[in-house]
């Protein structure tokens, strides 16, 4: 592999990371938005998306229809590293 191949590589390599931290953030900012419109982002067990106790949280909350049907739909893996 010369020297080009390995930069293309890289580069491959960031903007797949890239893609993924905005597919993240979409998905943080549809559930914060949903949480702000149905008044419920204080009733939240804690404000990080990240922790166990708020992912199953969100499962069982009572949501409108619409609304309960775009967080199933998101992915919620929002483990770092």
């Amino acid at each position: 592999m010369n020297k080009s191949d390995a930069d293309a590589n890289v580069k491959q390599l960031a903007d797949f990371r890239r893609y993924l931290i905005e597919l993240r953030t979409g998905e943080v900012n549809r559930i914060k938005s949903i949480l702000d419109k149905n008044n419920l982002f204080h009733d939240a067990p804690t404000q990080d998306y990240t922790v166990k106790e708020f992912r199953e949280w969100i499962k069982v909350v009572s949501l409108p229809r619409v609304d309960r049907f775009i967080i199933a739909n998101c992915n919620g893996d929002f483990r770092t590293g």
